[in-house]
């Protein structure tokens, strides 16, 4: 129940590089980022977050409050020392908000779970933007 919104092919060790960055910008810093394995959740807040975003914030601190828009997964490495990831969105927390509640209206965010999760083409296209923007961090870009 996520949305693809592409794959893109790296180096082995700009992938090592951009798992580094993103440990660098964890959540726990103050970041946007929380790497697991070999993916990457990417994160908004209130100031850089996609358009129409309607999430609550559950994750972070009351200061610097975070939502999970998706992920950068690692897919598999080739012979050829890439790494394919797949970006993704998957908006756990407003899966969370729909699904609480009684009756009709639990019965109705159960029915609108599968396009809630995948979310919308404004996430996908800003989860891009924000794992390009790491990338250039990793790089040793100066992001804006």
């Amino acid at each position: 129940m996520t949305r693809e919104t592409g794959e893109i092919e790296l180096t082995i060790d700009e992938w090592e590089e951009t798992l580094a960055a993103a440990r660098t910008l964890d959540l726990i810093h103050g970041g946007y980022f929380r790497v697991q394995s070999n993916h990457i959740r990417i994160f908004c807040g209130p100031g850089n977050r996609p358009e129409g975003w309607p999430e609550e914030y559950p994750h972070g601190s009351p200061g610097l409050p975070r939502a999970e828009v998706g992920a950068a997964e690692e897919v598999e490495r080739t012979g050829e020392g890439l790494v394919r990831v797949r970006i993704v969105v998957a908006r756990w927390a407003h899966l969370r908000r729909l699904s609480k509640g009684n009756g009709p209206l639990r019965r109705l965010a159960r029915e609108a779970l599968g396009p809630a999760l995948r979310g919308s083409e404004s996430d996908g296209e800003w989860l891009r933007r924000r794992f390009e923007d790491l990338r250039g961090f990793a790089a040793g870009r100066l992001v804006a």
